[in-house]
Formats: C-alpha cells, sequence, structure tokens
C-alpha cells in the first residue's frame, strides 16, 4: 500500500498503531517462533518501505503511552535473497537484528506477542518517512521508541 503524497500523509500522525492504521498494513506476528512475518520474507515484494514493531498492550513511554517499539525503513521489505529486511531478520545477519529478535522474543515468551506493519514508499522516501515517524515519536513521547538507538 503506497504512501500517497510520499511522507505529506505522515507528517501529522500520532504515535499509536491505531492512529496509524488508514496508512499501515498488519501482515501479522513478526516472529511467531520463527514462522511470522519473517520466515515468510519470500512471499513479500523487494520494494521500498517504512515499518513499525508494536505491541498489542500500549504501555507508558516517555511523556505518552504506546504500542510501538520500534520505527525502521528498508530499500527492500521482502523477496530479495540475503538482500531484504525480513530474510535479515529471518537469518538474524547482523548484531541489529539479532538484538531486535531477541526482545522480540521475549516478549513473545512473557505473552505479548510483537506485530509488524508497513507502508510501501516511494524509492526516494524511506529514509525521509522514518525519519519524520520517529521524529513525532520523539515529539510525543520526549525519546525515540524503545528498540530504537538513534539519538
Amino acid at each position: 500500500m503506497p504512501l500517497d503524497g510520499g511522507v505529506k500523509c505522515l507528517e501529522d500522525e500520532k504515535m499509536r498503531i491505531i492512529d496509524l492504521l488508514e496508512t499501515f498494513v498488519n501482515s501479522g506476528p513478526f516472529w511467531q517462533d520463527r514462522h511470522g512475518v519473517c520466515s515468510l520474507w519470500k512471499s513479500y515484494p523487494p520494494k521500498p518501505a517504512v515499518y513499525l514493531l508494536t505491541v498489542s498492550e500500549p504501555f507508558r513511554w516517555g511523556h505518552e503511552e504506546t504500542d510501538i517499539i520500534y520505527i525502521g525503513c528498508t530499500k527492500h521489505l521482502g523477496g530479495i535473497d540475503m538482500n531484504c529486511r525480513l530474510w535479515d531478520y529471518h537469518t538474524r545477519v547482523t548484531q541489529h537484528e539479532q538484538e531486535i529478535v531477541a526482545h522480540v522474543t521475549a516478549l513473545d515468551a512473557k505473552g505479548d506477542p510483537v506485530k509488524i506493519y508497513w507502508c510501501y514508499v516511494e524509492d526516494s522516501t524511506h529514509r525521509s518517512s522514518e525519519n519524520l515517524l520517529l521524529t513525532n515519536f520523539r515529539n510525543d513521547h520526549g525519546r525515540l521508541p524503545m528498540l530504537n538507538k538513534r539519538g
């Protein structure tokens, strides 16, 4: 589902998944004991996207409640062996993916399954869309999502 008008439609969005459902699509559980969306990476197109990892119950984070634990972007969401974000998570190819998956599996084990939502974007806007979402999140909460490390 491409963003109409690129990042424009994200500018005034609140930072809970319920407020973003018109823009973001939920494709199911992120990990689910290696049987979630990441394991289906071949079935998703290699399009640029911004994506969110969320939990089912909102929690207090900074100034507000949220259910978003990570905001990311990728040039290729799926479909390309060794060169797409879902494959990266599925294989835990780098330290970054290993850390995200470790947090997700811990939350899953506690009974709070993590879901992934995404929105396909134009080639040149995936980073600016992610930056806009991160800026909005920081403005609303006073800090980045719990699994985002950039200052």
